[in-house]
């Protein structure tokens, strides 16, 4: 597995499939755990347009925090207090080049 492959399974695993889980959930009657509740309730009031803004605001939450994340790891976004960098490898021995967050982030 490369870099380019990692991101299209942390793509596909995260931000897909959490996006049809949530709109699931939004377009259900079922009751929710979590405390998303509300957000439910709020999707179910609003207007088909407003709802496709949701959904949207949603999408763009998800792929701002995983990006954060990548970043994180692969050292492109430094936080003051961290100490040292990550280091990260593939089974093969193969290390990440730290370009996660980019290469994430190139697709959107």
């Amino acid at each position: 597995m490369n870099d380019r492959e990692f991101v299209r399974v942390i793509r596909r695993d995260v931000i897909e499939e959490n996006l049809k889980y949530y709109t699931g959930l939004m377009e259900s009657n079922r009751s929710t755990s979590g405390g998303l509740d509300d957000l439910t309730i709020l999707y179910r009031v609003l207007p088909l347009e407003m709802r496709e803004i949701l959904v949207r605001v949603v999408k763009r939450i998800e792929v701002d925090t995983v990006s954060n994340v990548l970043g994180i790891l692969d050292g492109s976004s430094a936080r003051p207090d961290y100490r040292g960098d990550f280091s990260l490898r593939y089974e093969d021995g193969q290390n990440m080049t730290g370009d996660l967050q980019d290469t994430f982030l190139s697709s959107e």
